[in-house]
């Protein structure tokens, strides 16, 4: 599986079109309106279609200038080339010239099969019903006329030059028979020897000429439209197919668009978006949870209460990641930590999840390892106002729940008052989630690791970079000897269903703090 780089396997690509559908579902919605809205601007277009058997052009081969015997013979090009006579411009200005000015506009298509029959098709589109038929009529016409012109062209040269034959061999004629007429009667033995068969082959030659001009005659008679006629006139119809054609390809293409875009995206980015991205950015997680969160961001207000919203998801989330807790079982200390930024999201789920475990019967303690966060510190300084510190820890209640904030300095974590106050509340409490800074900082995280059994990676879908991902958990491995619960933790990936306003925390003074019987905790704090 690739680190980075836009080569996806086959799970990596569904999750991504589940991810990204409305994009691509709206480009090919975009690729497939503007054919949509020429259809609607321009009405369903009609087709034309007539068919018409070609024509054999005259082919005299006494008569210079036309075709050889063997262009008519072979059936394959002889459609071949009449086709072309009716895609020539010829036509289509004859064509034109028999429509209207200001003419709707239209398109021709011609297909023919020469396998089986000379027989063309031409199929005529226009948003006008009459300009297709009369499109398809006229081409039908122009093309019978334009052979029968070439025809009768053909046959009236072959005439011409035939005459002039005959022309040439009478007048060779009588110069033989006056010179025989005007010759010595001692002589005349002679020159009849020489000219007699002079004559008699001048004789032959003109009757050939003249059985030609027979012929030519013969083919006039017949018709110079060499076969050529129209088998079926044009049947307008209403083209629904053309209109769904173009938005059809429109819609293929702005989807495939939106898939190329998606992916070369997706390597572009190279972020974590769900479980698939984890392996790729060196998560070894031993257990992945998605969730749709309302987590608060930078600059968002901290919320102590669910959400209603969210209810539902926090619940499921504390009852399947404490699946098997109950009194008699041993305590559970968990790490929740982010991958990169501040905790004070980490901080919400952590009071969050310990409510709905309080609600389920078991006692619970969060405990603030996050130092260096000045949001984290703000957020419980209402909890824990007015309690006595010890060794820089000082402690509240949040209802039944205890809170226990480490302090302003990343020493304190690592004190022996810190692991001392954190044994003694997982000895009193059956559940203790532990809320440490951003891995990558490798400061309280680290430091609290030892007094934790397992460890929860927050990340949050789409925020962080595979290859940054990578680079932190290698350099966490370098513990794992010593702390392996950072090495391979369990993975919390949530993504944001809507955005929060960025309101500011409320006056610790002006707000009271209630348990969930209702009654008040008598510690001010800050609530929704």
């Amino acid at each position: 599986m690739e680190e980075s780089g836009v080569v996806l396997d086959h799970r990596r690509q569904l999750s991504l079109l589940r991810r990204n559908l409305w994009l691509i579902a709206l480009l090919a919605l975009i690729g497939a309106a503007y054919p949509a809205i020429r259809a609607v601007q321009n009405g369903v277009p009609h087709v034309a279609t007539t068919q018409i058997l070609v024509g054999e052009p005259v082919t005299l081969p006494y008569a210079t200038g036309t075709q050889g015997t063997n262009a008519t013979k072979d059936s394959g090009r002889l459609v071949d080339a009449e086709q072309r006579r009716m895609e020539s411009d010829r036509v289509a200005q004859a064509v034109e010239a028999t429509l209207p000015a200001g003419h709707a506009p239209y398109e021709t298509q011609f297909s023919a099969n020469a396998s089986t029959t000379n027989v063309v098709s031409v199929s005529v589109t226009s948003p006008n019903g009459d300009v297709a038929k009369a499109v398809a009529n006229g081409i039908a016409k122009a093309y019978i006329d334009a052979l029968s012109k070439y025809n009768t062209e053909v046959l009236d040269s072959a005439q011409k030059e035939l005459d002039a034959n005959i022309s040439d061999i009478d007048e060779q004629i009588s110069k033989l028979e006056k010179a025989l007429s005007s010759a010595d009667p001692d002589a005349l033995a002679q020159v009849q020897a020489v000219v007699g068969p002079a004559r008699q082959a001048l004789l032959d030659r003109r009757e050939v000429q003249q059985s030609r001009i027979d012929n030519v005659a013969l083919v006039k008679s017949v018709g110079t439209l060499g076969g050529a006629q129209v088998i079926q006139e044009a049947d307008v119809k209403p083209s629904f197919m053309a209109v769904l054609t173009p938005i059809l390809t429109g819609l293929l293409l702005g989807g495939f668009l939106g898939f190329l875009l998606v992916w070369i995206r997706e390597g572009l980015s190279g972020r974590i978006v769900d479980a698939s991205d984890l392996e790729p950015a060196g998560v070894r997680a031993k257990a992945t949870w998605p969730a749709a969160l309302d987590l608060p961001g930078a600059k968002t207000q901290f919320l102590p209460e669910v959400p209603k919203g969210d209810v539902a998801e926090v619940r499921a989330l504390a009852a399947t990641m404490w699946p098997t807790l109950s009194k008699t079982s041993g305590r559970d200390v968990t790490l929740l930590a982010p991958l990169t930024g501040q905790s004070i999201a980490p901080l919400t789920l952590a009071i969050w999840l310990a409510r709905e475990l309080d609600g389920m019967g078991h006692r619970v303690a969060v405990v603030n390892a996050d130092s260096a966060s000045a949001s984290s510190r703000s957020a419980l300084s209402a909890i824990t106002a007015g309690s006595p510190a010890s060794g820089g820890v000082t402690t509240g209640h949040f209802g039944e729940v205890l809170v226990v904030d480490a302090g302003p300095s990343e020493a304190v974590v690592g004190a022996p008052a810190f692991g001392t106050v954190l044994e003694q509340v997982a000895r009193e409490r059956d559940v203790v989630i532990v809320v440490g800074p951003a891995l990558a900082s490798q400061a309280g995280s680290i430091q609290a690791a030892p007094f934790v059994n397992r460890a929860i990676l927050l990340v949050k879908s789409g925020s962080v970079r595979r290859s940054y991902a990578k680079k932190v958990m290698d350099e966490l491995r370098g513990y794992a000897s010593t702390l392996p619960v950072l090495a391979n933790p369990e993975v919390l990936l949530y993504s944001v269903k809507s955005v929060r306003p960025r309101t500011p925390v409320p006056d610790a003074a002006t707000s009271t703090m209630v348990n969930r019987s209702g009654e008040a905790a008598g510690t001010p704090t800050a609530v929704r």
